[in-house]
């Protein structure tokens, strides 16, 4: 409803052809309707993907240009002939704007694929992604995230804009490869996928961190509550993808049948995600009294970074239940993992595994993964039977040795749980 209403309007006014189609129009008249049609469009990809719907906007039913690279100052009611566009590395609000729009039809054609019916196959996965990277190789200097912070006068950036450029490209990345991400582990011909969509999750979650610190005290900025509820789904998806590469990596540990990426594999690129991890869960309880999906995922971080706690006691869960194969086999020694994963009990994410957990060899979806998000605003009792009935599953996850998410399910699940705006 945000989007159908306007977009018809516009439609039947004509946005969606170029202006120069039209002899009666302005100069002026015809680069505000440019404006207003990119605008449109960029609202019916990001909305659409938010709520995990198809686009309404068909790009082949319409031709309007990309606006000019101009200032308002540049333009008058009485000019005769279009200003000269500027260069792109003079920063411009319609610069921002058509960037913008470029990168979300790309990541509009990339969730179009994913959701086809006729599946995807591998090699147009990579295909995409070079497609994506070669819009990203476009974006303006002024644009990258040192830039916007030296940058001073009235063309200084909002970091929170350049930062939701970026989550746009990184989230893209995630959802094209999170699918090969576990059969990265033992098949060479997908650890390409793996490293990239690891290091897009190591990015959002670095993101996450930025956006929540205050910079007087560290502690999260109230400020951007706003931003970061519309980017919520982003840093859960980013946490859960770098949690279940780290569980299968001490699953399979140096196993014949284990594939290591150098990108990825190491001990200090294990460790930065571990820590990230920490401080995504520190971000998210600073929320927690600001929305129940906040609490929702200060709980599911929890859970999560205590069942990898856990993996570094074997005394803790008879290995016997993993199975009889290698994966089901932890590694000796963590202590690499151990000493990044704090044990003391005041820890606020340190919480009790319940003892009543399935058949560790049952493949788990990810509705009931995510179950507890569904139709929920209350925070579930950390003592009762409730909070350990809907959070169970999550500890499920990362048991099962054979374990593989239904993205789409995932997806389903979490679309539509921002916070009420």
């Amino acid at each position: 409803m945000a989007i159908s209403e306007p977009l018809s309007s516009s439609t039947l006014s004509g946005y969606h052809r170029d202006p120069r189609h039209y002899s009666n129009i302005s100069v002026l008249e015809s680069e505000m309707r440019r404006r207003t049609w990119a605008f449109i469009m960029q609202m019916d990809l990001l909305l659409s993907g938010k709520c995990g719907l198809p686009r309404a906007v068909d790009e082949r039913q319409a031709d309007t240009l990309p606006p000019l690279n101009v200032l308002d100052e540049d333009l008058n009611e009485d000019m005769t002939e279009p200003p000269e566009d500027r260069s792109v590395s003079e920063p411009t609000s319609v610069a921002y704007l058509s960037y913008k729009t470029r990168l979300l039809a790309v990541q509009g054609r990339i969730s179009d694929r994913i959701n086809s019916p006729k599946g995807l196959t591998y090699e147009e996965v990579l295909q995409l992604d070079k497609d994506l990277m070669s819009q990203i190789a476009t974006k303006p200097a002024w644009l990258e995230p040192l830039e916007c912070i030296e940058r001073t006068g009235p063309w200084r950036c909002h970091l929170n804009q350049v930062i939701e450029m970026d989550l746009i490209v990184q989230r893209a990345r995630m959802i094209l490869h999170r699918k090969y991400l576990i059969p990265a582990h033992t098949l060479q011909r997908y650890a390409s996928s793996r490293d990239i969509c690891l290091e897009a999750a190591q990015k959002v979650l670095q993101h996450q961190r930025a956006l929540s610190e205050n910079p007087m005290n560290t502690r999260p900025d109230p400020g951007n509550w706003r931003f970061m509820s519309l980017m919520s789904h982003d840093f859960l998806l980013a946490a859960v993808l770098v949690c279940l590469d780290i569980d299968r990596d001490l699953r399979i540990g140096k196993s014949a049948t284990s594939v290591t990426s150098e990108g990825v594999g190491g001990k200090e690129a294990r460790l930065e995600r571990l820590n990230l991890l920490q401080q995504s869960h520190q971000a998210w309880s600073g929320f927690q009294s600001q929305s129940g999906v906040a609490d929702k995922a200060t709980r599911t971080l929890g859970i999560m970074l205590d069942r990898l706690r856990q993996a570094q006691e074997p005394n803790d869960r008879p290995m016997a239940a993993l199975g009889d194969g290698p994966e089901s086999q932890w590694p000796a020694n963590h202590s690499d993992v151990q000493s990044q994963l704090s044990t003391d009990s005041s820890a606020p994410w340190v919480q009790e595994v319940p003892p009543h957990i399935s058949d560790a060899t049952e493949s788990l979806d990810a509705g009931q993964i995510s179950k507890y998000f569904q139709n929920s605003t209350q925070a579930p009792h950390l003592n009762g039977t409730d909070f350990y009935h809907d959070f169970s599953n999550i500890d499920n996850m990362l048991i099962s040795p054979h374990m593989d998410i239904d993205w789409s399910a995932w997806d389903a699940q979490y679309f539509g749980t921002m916070w009420n705006l």
